[in-house]
């Protein structure tokens, strides 16, 4: 799920528009992740937008936005899974494997934060940990992100991927096996990564035109 903060003096407009403009650079870093094409997040925003464009009009107030904003958000996620390549997972997710019961046994130490040394070169690591990346499958790139990086819930995931949430234990535990790299440093650096990463404000600026200032829609406006 993605954590944003909502500025309550901004018109809703403003809120509509940031919502875009923070969702973007996810889709921006999960294409360069998971996809590797550089029109992928115009393709995942826009298709996002035009499935969530009809509910706009009706935010009128906070608890309303706030829930379309999980709904955008949700959208986002199916519009980048869609785009994905068709994949079959071989994990026999009616028993409990090994792999599972020690990812299930690390999560806490997983989630911990890296602490950072700033006398430490990384440069090693994080190339070792992007050639591990391009080894996984699209998909298991995408539920590591999700579920890691995004503190996306299982049950969530598992709703994704159209899985239960053993079978899709068994692809994080598959995956976080051949990684073979400290979780928080896998976290640390891809949140960072993240953090660099540039909105793209020019389909923020059209989306919000399309969505308020065409002919028949200005009477809308939900501030």
């Amino acid at each position: 799920m993605m954590i944003m903060e909502i500025n309550k003096n901004m018109t809703r407009a403003e809120q509509i528009g940031h919502v875009y403009e923070y969702t973007s650079k996810y889709a921006i870093y999960i294409g360069s992740r998971v996809k590797n094409e550089s029109d992928f997040v115009e393709t995942v925003i826009e298709k996002t937008y035009m499935e969530a464009d009809e509910r706009t009009a009706h935010l009128w107030d906070d608890y309303s936005f706030e829930y379309w904003i999980d709904y955008f958000h949700k959208k986002c996620m199916e519009s980048i899974y869609d785009s994905l390549d068709p994949e079959k997972f071989s994990f026999d997710f009616c028993e409990i494997s090994e792999d599972v019961i020690e990812f299930e046994a690390n999560l806490k130490n997983d989630k911990k934060d890296f602490i950072y040394d700033e006398n430490v070169n990384y440069n090693a690591q994080i190339q070792l940990l992007d050639e591990r990346l391009n080894l996984l499958s699209p998909k298991q790139r995408f539920v590591l992100i999700l579920f890691y990086v995004f503190d996306t819930d299982l049950s969530e995931i598992a709703d994704l991927y159209n899985l239960k949430e053993l079978k899709v234990k068994s692809i994080l535990a598959d995956s976080r096996k051949k990684l073979n790299m400290p979780i928080p440093f896998f976290r640390w650096l891809l949140s960072y990564q993240l953090s660099l990463q540039p909105p793209k404000r020019f389909i923020v600026d059209d989306l919000i035109s399309n969505t308020y200032y065409k002919t028949g829609v200005e009477q809308y406006r939900p501030y």
